[in-house]
């Protein structure tokens, strides 16, 4: 048996160096990036179109085509 299947396996999600993401002083930066925008929370995008859960094929109506 070759060592490194005697090695663990890495957790998902685990970072390369082992160390939590919290402990990188860009983290909540790139949180802040990432983010959902506080106008789809705090419900402020209401005007706009709204989103569909499955994606284009939640947009279909019976009896819609498209031709």
């Amino acid at each position: 048996m070759d060592e490194h299947q005697n090695r663990p396996a890495a957790a998902l999600g685990q970072t390369p160096d082992g160390q939590p993401p919290e402990d990188d002083p860009d983290f909540a930066g790139e949180h802040d990036d990432t983010a959902v925008s506080h106008d789809i929370i705090e419900g402020t995008d209401r005007d706009r179109e709204p989103e569909t859960p499955r994606g284009w094929s939640g947009m279909e109506k019976p009896g819609f085509t498209a031709d």
